[in-house]
């Protein structure tokens, strides 16, 4: 289970003007500490898409990418993220709005590795952007 505070500041408005504007950047998440995040892992992911700051599920499941937008949010705000995972489930949580995500690759990891914030997939971030991190307890 992963517990943060994120605020994204406005520095996260981007505009890359292409098709790459669609792209998923990475927030946090977690994979098997032996198993290479584009087989299994599950992360927040997040973009800034037709004037949004927009928070998706980001997920690979037996090498299969899949994502789903959850909500957007606002800039210069902490908003609560959580992260769980069962051993049937992606249990996603943005405040109080609840994904989840039912896996195909049933099991849980005893030991997991905390993936980090990432741009894009293909392009770099066009300039320095501040996002900003409180663990919850």
């Amino acid at each position: 289970e992963l517990k943060y505070e994120v605020k994204f500041d406005a520095s996260c408005a981007y505009d890359i003007g292409d098709v790459e504007q669609a792209d998923i950047n990475k927030l946090f998440g977690f994979c098997p500490i032996y198993t290479p995040h584009h087989i299994k892992s599950a992360r927040f992911g997040w973009r800034y898409y037709n004037d949004s700051l927009e928070i998706h599920a980001y997920i690979y499941d037996k090498g299969k990418r899949f994502s789903e937008k959850i909500t957007s949010v606002d800039f210069g705000v902490y908003n609560d993220y959580v992260l769980k995972e069962t051993r049937s489930e992606y249990l996603f949580y943005v405040n109080d709005i609840e994904y989840v995500y039912k896996k195909n690759q049933k099991g849980k990891a005893s030991l997991n590795l905390q993936l980090y914030p990432y741009f894009g997939g293909n392009t770099r971030a066009p300039h320095t952007m501040y996002l900003y991190f409180k663990k919850l307890k």
